[in-house]
């Protein structure tokens, strides 16, 4: 099982107890135990800074890593698609985004059309896990 512990000392180990990556990392786990279910299924990677408490992107980054790879998983990182035409934003599979890569467009998720700016109409978000496991439903499971 993934407590907050695990996360917070391996994290510790890594980057050095007086990390910012440690106090980036803490406080985003802070506001998973402390904030309700519903409102943690769209991060986005702004959002996070603010949580986080970090003025620097790169740290930022390296932390939403750890936290969405590996043993941890406690985030996972979502793509969604601007729509131009009503601002509309669709959530779209990282297979369709590696598949734009490869190929220099993304087919529009609704009409189909192919579209060679992508890049700049794709975004990532996070969601927190729920599952049994992780630290956001263990918490608000013992609040219960």
């Amino acid at each position: 099982m993934t407590t907050e512990n695990n996360v917070l000392s391996e994290i510790g180990e890594l980057f050095g107890d007086n990390s910012p990556q440690l106090a980036i990392c803490r406080n985003i786990i802070n506001h998973l135990r402390s904030t309700s279910l519903k409102n943690l299924q769209h991060l986005t990677f702004s959002r996070l800074r603010t949580i986080g408490q970090s003025n620097d992107d790169a740290e930022l980054l390296t932390v939403l890593n750890f936290l969405s790879m590996g043993k941890f998983s406690i985030l996972v990182q979502q793509y969604e698609f601007l729509d131009e035409e009503d601002d509309d934003y669709i959530t779209i599979d990282k297979s369709e985004l590696v598949t734009a890569y490869k190929k220099g467009y993304l087919y529009h998720p609704r009409n189909g059309s192919r579209i060679a700016n992508f890049k700049d109409l794709v975004f990532v978000y996070y969601e927190a896990l729920v599952g049994k496991d992780s630290i956001a439903f263990q918490d608000h499971m013992e609040g219960q």
